[in-house]
């Protein structure tokens, strides 16, 4: 399988802070597998993930997505950037933070909307969508006024409904009960079964088990001191 991503010698620190977010960090991701990014809170993930998603740049070393190297010059590019985004996809921790329509069906179908879909495909990928995550019962309530897992449950339709060829994921787990915990646990393994190119940071490491090709384990330094395959 190719590399999907490829980040080689990265290090970033957030201007005026003194010391590295990222200290030359260095892993690979092949296309249809699972990466899991495990280590204590400042450890460095989130930075890790707003590089994956062009948020920030690198000040040394690289990052290639689909063979391309990814950098802010290119980012200001109206037409790199919205190919780029087409093609991975992100949930937040706190779900609700990405949530902004006035109901869960406008919510999932929004994304598609931008992807200048035919109107009859937007709402067939909604409907898939909402009995998928089992949204049928809000679908016409506003994010805001549904449980947290309901939440969790409408952005991650929102992002996989959208199907970029890789989707980024802050853990995923946070904040739900245990129904809602294993109803993600199991829909992220058959979404990685059918080949869906998955990128987790968690602390959970039932999920980490259960979930990863490969994990990548990172420490307080801002460094990765492991990564190792985690199925045959």
């Amino acid at each position: 399988m190719a590399e999907i991503i490829t980040c080689k010698n990265m290090s970033f620190a957030y201007p005026g802070s003194g010391e590295k977010a990222l200290d030359d960090v260095s892993f690979a991701i092949r296309e249809g597998t699972c990466a899991v990014f495990e280590g204590p809170n400042g450890c460095g993930k989130s930075t890790l993930f707003r590089i994956l998603l062009g948020l920030d740049f690198p000040d040394s070393g690289t990052y290639r997505f689909d063979g391309e190297k990814i950098t802010g010059e290119k980012m200001k590019k109206e037409d790199f950037a919205s190919a780029f985004h087409r093609k991975i996809g992100f949930v937040f921790q706190n779900s609700e933070v990405q949530l902004f329509t006035d109901s869960v069906e406008n919510e999932i179908a929004f994304g598609l909307w931008q992807l200048h879909l035919p109107r009859e495909e937007v709402q067939e990928r909604t409907e898939r969508a909402i009995a998928e995550f089992h949204l049928d019962h809000v679908r016409e309530r506003a994010p805001f006024a549904i449980s947290g897992g309901e939440q969790k449950r409408t952005a991650m339709a929102a992002v996989f409904s959208m199907e970029p060829k890789v989707i980024v994921l802050d853990e995923p787990l946070s904040g739900l009960d245990e129904d809602g915990q294993a109803f993600v646990r199991e829909f992220l393994k058959k979404k990685r079964d059918a080949g869906t190119t998955l990128v987790v940071a968690t602390h959970s490491r039932e999920l980490a088990g259960d979930l990863a090709d490969v994990r990548i384990q990172m420490n307080r330094n801002h460094r990765i001191v492991d990564i190792r395959e985690n199925r045959a």
